[in-house]
Parts: C-alpha cells; structure tokens; sequence
C-alpha cells in the first residue's frame, strides 16, 4: 500500500516510523486516521526556530541644493522606504563636501548649479574625489544641452524638480544598480538628436562647459557684465570665452558671434518644447 506523504496509525506502527514515540492503540484511533497534524506541527516547529530572511540592504542618500523645501520633501519621501536613507543636506557643494566625506553616501543629489558655479565642474570634482560616489543630477526642466553637459562631466542621472516623489525613488534605485537615469521626455530629446542629428552638435561639441554657458547667456541677450556677474567671473575672463568660442565658431565679428548665439538658443529651446523663458538652464537650473 502506497502510503504516500500521510501515513495512518497502523502503518506508523509497522514500519517503525513513530520509534520511541507513544504507541496509539486502535481504540485511539481508527485505522486510517491520518497523523499529518503531527507532522505539520513538528515542521511548523522547525521553520519557527530557523533564522530570519537578513532585512534588506539600506542605501544612504545626501541632498545638496540650494532650497530647503525641496531637501525637507526628499527627506520625507525617503522616509517612506525600506531600502532609502537620507543621511544628511546642505544647501551648497562647499558645506556637503564635509558631510559626504564623514557620511559615505551611496548616492548624492546635486542641484545643477548652487551659487553660481559651474554644475559641470562640481560633478567632476566630486567624481574625482569620491570615485564610488553616484551623483544624480537635479535640474528645473528637461533640456538637451543639460542632459549632455552633466552626463559628460561624470552624471549618473538627471531628474527635474517637476517630477513625482515616486519617480525620484525610481532614479535613485536606477543609479544605484549603475544605471544611468534619464526621465522619458529627456530621453526622447537625446534620442531624436541621435538619430536625426540637430543643429546644436556643431557648438555642443566644440565648446567647453563654460563657454557653452556664456555662449547661452549671450543668446538670451546677456551682456559681458552681465554674464560676469552671473557666472562669478571677472569681465575679462568673459571676453577671453568670447574670444575662443568665435575662434571655435569660425566667427569673425561680436555682432556674428551674438547673432549665433540667439540663434543656437532659440533652436534649443525649440527642440525642448519651451517658450523662450528669460533664464539660461546651464546657469539656474
């Protein structure tokens, strides 16, 4: 007889199986009454006393950007997450650098531009000095020269302030796995300008970080004081960038050099799906 996984009593006692335990009689029990209760109590036993699943890794996030609400909203949306810390924020790289040397985050979110200085430099200096660090990128809008310049310098991702709370748990984890993030209609404007080129890719790949944003503020109109004062430089260093993106440009005059630069960001902003706003997304986003 085939007693398969249920064994009754009888059949316990003829093969020994119960051995050393209590003999049931057969006024106990009937003949086939089954004794799997014993058996899932016994096993239930076991899987009690076994050891616990570890809990699962945590990884620790440091915020530095210059608006408090939005450190105050990450902080509480990373609080809803099992696997998301945030150790720590400041409100610029100079007083997070200290922090991120003393925390060892997994993963920093950068805010484009804090004070005035330059994202692309900050990104490679804190890739420089923390070589295991991710950094994801915070910026106001999708914008393409955005997306190339942070990505270049040493990005793992980019995400806008208009996105959900969500969507900043999907980035981080994305970064964290060495995965590069970009929202969708960011990536569609990288897609479209790879596979259709755009008229941007003669200045994008000529031009350096900061030339590029003294080229943008020139074409929304800025002058050299202006743009010095954006940028935190001296008026003669602005005419020097003047100079080599005319050189780097093949352009002749300061009147060609403007002209070009008005026309490169009104393509931009085209290619973006913008309105033109009143702001260069290199300098404050």
């Amino acid at each position: 007889m085939d007693t398969g996984c249920i064994l009754t009593a009888d059949d316990e006692v003829k093969s020994g199986f119960a051995s050393g335990s209590t003999t049931r009689t057969s006024s106990e029990h009937s003949s086939h009454e089954p004794i799997l209760a014993d058996q899932l109590d016994h096993q239930h036993d076991q899987e009690s006393a076994a050891p616990h699943a570890p809990p699962p890794k945590v990884a620790t996030v440091l915020v530095i950007d210059d608006h408090p609400l939005f450190r105050e909203g990450v902080k509480a949306r990373l609080a809803r997450e099992q696997t998301l810390v945030c150790c720590g924020e400041a409100d610029s790289l100079e007083t997070g650098r200290p922090l991120i040397k003393a925390q060892r985050p997994n993963v920093v979110i950068l805010g484009f531009s804090l004070g005035g200085q330059s994202a692309p430099s900050q990104i490679k200096s804190l890739r420089k000095e923390f070589p295991g660090l991710r950094v994801l990128v915070l910026v106001l809008k999708e914008d393409l020269v955005v997306g190339e310049t942070a990505l270049k310098a040493g990005a793992h991702g980019l995400i806008t302030k208009a996105q959900s709370g969500d969507d900043l748990v999907t980035a981080l984890e994305t970064v964290l796995r060495g995965e590069i993030y970009l929202n969708p209609e960011l990536t569609a404007v990288m897609l479209k300008k790879a596979y259709f080129g755009e008229r941007d890719d003669e200045v994008t790949g000529k031009l350096s970080s900061r030339e590029l944003q003294v080229f943008g503020l020139l074409g929304l109109g800025l002058g050299t004081r202006e743009i010095a004062a954006k940028l935190n430089l001296s008026r003669r260093t602005v005419n020097v960038h003047r100079e080599n993106i005319k050189h780097k440009l093949g352009l002749k005059a300061a009147h060609s050099l403007v002209y070009s630069a008005i026309t490169w960001m009104q393509a931009r902003q085209k290619t973006a799906g913008q309105d033109a706003p009143r702001q260069n997304p290199l300098v404050n986003a």
